[in-house]
């Protein structure tokens, strides 16, 4: 009878924490800022497979269009504003992906605090 008992109250605790775990990320979700939701956003975006091929096509066909393999007419042919579009392009996406990886870390600091506490 105890051994169900024991197990019953185990059952209870560990329900009970993963309940409070879940709240607590429902209510970090719900806490965060526009721009934190922003950075988010953009940072899933471009790590995804779309962002890849998005990429692929955009940055290709500048690239055929410039060599004049597309027959038309060059509109950068020493491809200074593909490199110059590509440099800022890489300066805001690393900005997004550091707020975001601060804000993770963050999290797992939180996250770290309540396992010691538990």
């Amino acid at each position: 009878m105890s051994d169900n008992n024991s197990t019953a109250n185990l059952t209870y605790v560990v329900e009970r924490n993963i309940d409070a775990l879940l709240q607590r990320r429902k209510q970090e979700e719900a806490s965060k800022t526009k721009e934190e939701k922003l950075a988010d956003l953009v940072t899933r975006f471009t790590g995804s497979m779309f962002f890849v091929y998005l990429h692929l096509g955009i940055f290709g066909t500048w690239i055929l269009w410039n060599a004049g393999i597309l027959g038309l007419e060059p509109f950068d042919p020493s491809f200074v504003v593909l490199a110059m579009f590509a440099s800022v392009e890489a300066i805001f996406l690393s900005t997004f992906v550091l707020i975001s990886q601060n804000r993770m870390a963050e999290q797992s600091n939180k996250r770290a605090e309540l396992d010691l506490q538990v």
